[in-house]
C-alpha cells in the first residue's frame, strides 16, 4: 500500500516508526519539519522560545542524492540526522524538509505522489483536511496511549502521572478534532508499576506489531471502530505538574508523579528529586496513632526514608539534589537526615 510518511524525527517515538513502515509499506517519501517548526511547535507547549538552526523554507526541500543542497542550507540537518537520512538514502525513498505541510504547493507535491493513505508519527503540526484529501484513504496517525484516554500532548507521562493501569499504542484516522479519530488498531499492556523510562521503551518494542496490524486491517478492509466517550485530553506537562505537594496529594498519587521520573520538592531549602520509590500503607513508628504533617520523615528504615502524606506512605528509595542520583542510604548519611524533618 502506497503511503507518504510524515515522521515527527526529533522524537526517538516519531523515528521508531520508520524502519517497520519501511517494511510493511510502499513508501513514495518521508517528509520531516523543519528546526522552526519544531521550535514554533514547542513554544505553543511549553510557552518559551527555542533557537533553531535551519532556515525557514516556504515549500519542500527534497534532500536525497544531496545534489539539490539548497547552497549548503541542509548540511546541519544531515549531520544532525545521518540515521534518517542514511537508511532512506539506502532504500531510495526521498526525503522531504517542509516548514508548513498545509502550503498548498506541499498538498499538490503529495497528491502527485497518488498516496493511499498517509502515515505520521509524532509530527510537530496538525493536518488540514486538504492535505488529508490527497490521500484516497485518509490519514493515520500513532499516538502512544490508549485512545479515547490522554489525547493530546505527551501521553505516556500523563499515563503515569494518572497512576493508568494500563498504556499502550493507538492507530487512529485523523480528523480536524485531535486524536478523535477512528481507532483502525489498538495494542494494550499493563503499566502499573512501570516508570516513566519503562514504558517509553515498551511503547517503541510494541510499535513495529502496530504498524502490521495496521497494514494487515487496511489491506483486508478492516472497518475501524469510533472511539467510545468522551475520555481525556492533556495539554502539556509544565514544570508545576512535577512539583510534590506534601500538603495535598494522596500518597499514591505522589508515588504516581514520581514514575514519572520528573518529580522534585525541597528539603532544608533546597530542591530534591526523588527517583525512586514506592507506595507504603503502613508504617512500624506510627502504630500508635502519631499524628504527623505530610511531609515529615517518619521513618528510616533498611530500604527507604519514610515520609507521611495523606492516605499512606511514600518510601523513597533514590534521590538527589543538585548531584547524582543517590541510593537512600548515602544521601541520609551526607545530610544526617532525622526522623521529624519535614520535605515541602
Amino acid at each position: 500500500m502506497r503511503t507518504i510518511f510524515l515522521c515527527g524525527h526529533n522524537s526517538p517515538y516519531g523515528l521508531a516508526h520508520l524502519n517497520p513502515i519501511l517494511r510493511f509499506f510502499d513508501v513514495a517519501a518521508v517528509v520531516v519539519a523543519t528546526d522552526k517548526r519544531w521550535a514554533d511547535f514547542r513554544q505553543k507547549l511549553v510557552g518559551q522560545r527555542f533557537l533553531y538552526r535551519t532556515p525557514s523554507f516556504t515549500a519542500v526541500d527534497e534532500i536525497i542524492g544531496v545534489a539539490r543542497s539548497a547552497g549548503g542550507k541542509l548540511a546541519g540537518w544531515f549531520q544532525k540526522d545521518k540515521g534518517l537520512s542514511s537508511i532512506c538514502r539506502h532504500a531510495g525513498i526521498p526525503v522531504w524538509v517542509a516548514e508548513d505541510v498545509n502550503d498548498p504547493e506541499f498538498a499538490l507535491r503529495m497528491s502527485e505522489c497518488a498516496p493511499d493513505v498517509i502515515l505520521s508519527a509524532a509530527y510537530p503540526q496538525m493536518f488540514s483536511r486538504e492535505l488529508l484529501e490527497t490521500a484516497h484513504r485518509g490519514g493515520i496517525n500513532f499516538h502512544p496511549a490508549l485512545l479515547p484516554r490522554n489525547r493530546g500532548a505527551h501521553p505516556h507521562y500523563w499515563a503515569i502521572a494518572k497512576g493508568d493501569a494500563e498504556g499502550g499504542v493507538t492507530a487512529h484516522l485523523m480528523t480536524e478534532r485531535l486524536d478523535a479519530g477512528p481507532i483502525v488498531a489498538q495494542i494494550r499492556f499493563p503499566i502499573s508499576t512501570m516508570y516513566y523510562s519503562e514504558y517509553c521503551r515498551a511503547i517503541i518494542e510494541y510499535t513495529p506489531a502496530l504498524i502490521c496490524e495496521v497494514e494487515s486491517n487496511l489491506a483486508n478492509g478492516t472497518a475501524p471502530i469510533p472511539q467510545m466517550g468522551d475520555g481525556s485530553f492533556n495539554y502539556n506537562d509544565r514544570e508545576i505538574d512535577h512539583c510534590v505537594s506534601w500538603c495535598l496529594m494522596h500518597a499514591r498519587a505522589i508515588h504516581n508523579l514520581i514514575r514519572t521520573e520528573t518529580a522534585f520538592c525541597t528539603y532544608r531549602d533546597r530542591l530534591v528529586r526523588i527517583h525512586r520509590a514506592e507506595f507504603l500503607s503502613s508504617n512500624r513508628n506510627t502504630a500508635n496513632r502519631a499524628i504527623v504533617a505530610p511531609g515529615t520523615i517518619v521513618d528510616i528504615d533498611g530500604s527507604h526514608i519514610v515520609v507521611a502524606a495523606e492516605g499512606g506512605y511514600v518510601g523513597i528509595s533514590s534521590l538527589s539534589d543538585g548531584g547524582c542520583s543517590l541510593p537512600f542510604g548515602r544521601w541520609v548519611a551526607r545530610h544526617r537526615a532525622r526522623i521529624g524533618e519535614r520535605f515541602s
